[in-house]
């Protein structure tokens, strides 16, 4: 992952060396835990500078407030999801079987939510999207188009419009069912883990398996 994001956000001061961006990181991977254990309104930054080790003085070089940490959270989460759109979907992945494909796609996004910056920010948009300046509606569509291009690949039969009604139901189902994966203990979460691979090939499998039939 580059430091793109860091050029995006909202820094009071932004880091040059490498120690001030490991230093930043830090406050934003220990805020995304608080976020985690607390929720957003019962976060302080107090809270943050203690878990991520440093003085709260340093923590306000770099962030004016709460509101800041979170924003450049919501950029570097961008950034990390750009990065898994472009390996999951990429044209490989389309010559893959369906099977395939979809238990990768799968396990490739629980690793990518292992991060608990990936959680936090991830359950918050779904329980509290009021928070969000950086990312809407659109930046799942940039998903659904890129699974839309992996399906024509794979059927070249299908329409493009259909290709994105088929992409477009299965991350709004995918979305939904991590959400509840991330909410529940170890053991149901690989259970709906397992049904949801389950549930995308069963309804992509009409549309796709013909086209892959050895």
């Amino acid at each position: 992952m580059n430091d793109s994001y860091l050029e995006a956000s909202s820094l009071r001061r932004l880091p040059k060396q490498a120690r001030s961006k490991q230093k930043v990181n830090r406050i934003l991977d220990a805020a995304a835990e608080i976020f985690l254990e607390v929720g957003y309104s019962e976060a302080t930054t107090h809270m943050i500078a203690a878990r991520a080790n440093t003085a709260i003085g340093s923590l306000y070089q770099f962030f004016a407030d709460k509101q800041a940490i979170f924003q450049a959270l919501e950029l570097r989460h961008i950034e990390r999801g750009r990065s898994l759109g472009e390996n999951i979907f990429s044209l490989e992945k389309a010559k893959l079987p369906l099977e395939e494909f979809v238990e990768q796609m799968v396990e490739q996004c629980v690793q990518f939510f292992e991060l608990p910056a990936s959680r936090a920010i991830f359950m918050q948009y779904f329980t509290n999207a009021s928070l969000f300046l950086h990312i809407d509606d659109s930046f799942t569509q940039e998903f659904v188009k890129l699974l839309s291009g992996i399906l024509l690949q794979m059927n070249p039969a299908l329409s493009s419009q259909r290709c994105y009604l088929f992409a477009d139901v299965c991350m709004q189902c995918f979305n939904t069912m991590m959400l509840k994966a991330i909410q529940s203990d170890a053991s149901y979460r690989q259970s709906l883990l397992k049904q949801t691979k389950e549930l995308l090939i069963a309804y992509l499998y009409p549309h796709i398996k013909a086209s892959q039939r050895r």
